[in-house]
């Protein structure tokens, strides 16, 4: 069992004047869960606890028990001491060494047992508090947490990832299918506040079996679904999501890439990845590019550096001049349930990896930035076998599951369209 305490009402017990309270509680039996809705101060009226956390919790709906514990306030060490009983898988004497321990007292139902909250409270340490199961012969510790109603997301982890030098980073992302939505969900995890979301299609019956969202979406638009997925679960995002195109509104999309720091490119048409690749390097904005090639047997990631590397163009056409398969028309075969297309053989883990892992490149690109050294990248080209096939021309001529192989991306060539500028 666990007692969870939104922090609104555990300041709303810390203020109140008296020695105790009732409270009223919804409990889940299935999953073993207790939520504090409503406290009282003494036998005043209860007042309901309300928050957007509340309303947003899965229990929401659940039927308020009301009357059914108190809230008392308690000696230090109570808390403690409970917490080592129940190592033991012991509890306290309640009228014995539960009662004398607490302010005020309400006794038990005689055929059954109260919730009960305790707080100890001093001037100098943090409140103790504890959750209890007290009938009239014993009272049991067991887990409270509480629920920080306001607290960001990821809060938990600014003292150990740097939060602050992402939070302001803006990612600009072109595809929200089975690799764009992965990454977007990655790119949020990782601490990238702001996104920008491009993608025209719809959501239909067939992605479900490779995407990250569900079939209650069916027909909804990508890019705004992605949106509302992980805005759902982390407000303080920002996110902008368009309809648009990247071959047929690239002049909208253009003005974009001013104020984007990064370009990932997930989709999986060529000319989709070919218009960002040439709006992104005639912008100077560094792009990453994933992919899985030959039908899922491989999955593949390129980080374009304007002035330091290639585009994917003129890596295509190195890899093409050396003998190697050109991978990009393989990529212009639409996935669909039927007829000449290529069938849907990449499946949901391997194309969620390939997005985690273009999340990841995009991450450790922006904090070499701002000098952080040992997220600097063995190479700017990625390939990750996920299940080879044998007799291809390196660099996708690896044998084994997971075998990976960085390498550097040519040099810009005067002849490129799109990085040969002047």
């Amino acid at each position: 069992m666990i007692f969870l305490l939104p922090s609104s009402a555990a300041d709303r017990i810390r203020g109140y004047g008296s020695g105790w309270g009732v409270i009223d509680v919804k409990v889940d039996e299935v999953d073993d869960v207790a939520l504090l809705v409503g406290a009282s101060n003494a036998q005043r009226t209860k007042l309901p606890v309300h928050s957007r956390w509340l309303d947003q919790h899965y229990m929401s709906a659940s039927s308020v028990r009301g009357g059914v514990g108190v809230w008392y306030r308690c000696d230090p060490g109570l808390a403690r001491e409970g917490l080592e009983r129940a190592a033991r898988d012991s509890g306290f004497d309640t009228e014995a060494e539960f009662r004398p321990r607490v302010r005020g007292w309400n006794a038990p139902p005689r055929d059954g047992a109260w919730w009960v909250l305790t707080v100890a409270l001093s001037d100098d340490a943090e409140p103790e508090w504890a959750a209890w199961q007290v009938s009239r012969r014993k009272a049991h510790w067991f887990p409270l947490t509480i629920a920080k109603e306001n607290e960001p997301l990821l809060q938990p982890l600014e003292a150990s990832w740097p939060i602050a030098a992402l939070r302001l980073r803006h990612v600009l992302l072109v595809g929200a299918g089975s690799i764009g939505s992965a990454a977007a969900v990655a790119l949020a995890g990782y601490g990238v506040r702001k996104l920008t979301i491009i993608d025209p299609q719809h959501l239909e019956p067939h992605n479900f079996a490779r995407h990250q969202l569900n079939r209650r979406l069916t027909g909804r638009r990508k890019a705004t679904a992605v949106r509302d997925y992980l805005l759902e679960r982390d407000p303080d995002l920002q996110i902008d999501a368009h309809v648009l195109d990247v071959v047929r509104d690239a002049d909208a999309i253009r003005p974009m890439l001013r104020e984007t720091d990064i370009v990932l490119c997930g989709t999986d048409g060529v000319g989709s990845r070919r218009a960002t690749n040439h709006l992104a390097a005639w912008a100077r904005t560094e792009s990453v590019f994933a992919c899985v090639l030959e039908d899922g047997a491989y999955g593949e990631i390129l980080r374009v550096r304007p002035g330091r590397t290639g585009c994917l163009q003129c890596d295509r056409d190195v890899l093409y001049e050396a003998g190697a398969f050109d991978p990009e028309p393989q990529l212009d075969r639409d996935y669909t349930l039927g007829g000449g297309a290529r069938p849907m053989t990449a499946v949901a883990g391997d194309l969620a990896l390939v997005g985690h892992l273009a999340a990841k490149i995009v991450v450790a690109s922006l904090l070499e930035r701002v000098g952080a050294r040992a997220q600097a990248l063995p190479g700017d080209a990625l390939t990750i076998a996920l299940a080879p096939v044998p007799g291809l021309r390196a660099p996708f001529d690896l044998e084994r599951c997971l075998d990976v192989r960085w390498r550097d991306l040519p040099r810009p060539r005067t002849t490129c369209p799109s990085c040969g500028m002047p």
